[in-house]
């Protein structure tokens, strides 16, 4: 674990933060961490490949494999996805 240093400033003062610094755990990426995810920490790159995997199973799952069919469930789906997030 690194620590990072930035120095601001801020209307003719200098202020000094501390905040610890992260690599991400994905692989053999030295990137800086960004998003945490459970236990992981991941860059910017490897937390959208983390989503878009999960939206690739949950479409496979549910039988989403063209355009199409994917189309076809939200026109079906899309008045009651939008209840529930006014609900919320």
């Amino acid at each position: 674990m690194n620590t990072y240093k930035p120095k601001n400033t801020i209307r003719s003062s200098t202020v000094e933060s501390t905040r610890e610094f992260f690599n991400c755990t994905a692989g053999q990426c030295h990137s800086p961490a960004m998003f945490r995810v459970f236990n992981n920490n991941y860059c910017r790159e490897h937390y959208d490949n983390h989503h878009h995997g999960i939206a690739l199973r949950w479409n496979a799952d549910n039988g989403l494999d063209t355009v199409e069919k994917r189309k076809n469930f939200i026109s079906k789906n899309i008045r009651t996805t939008i209840s529930k997030l006014k609900g919320a």
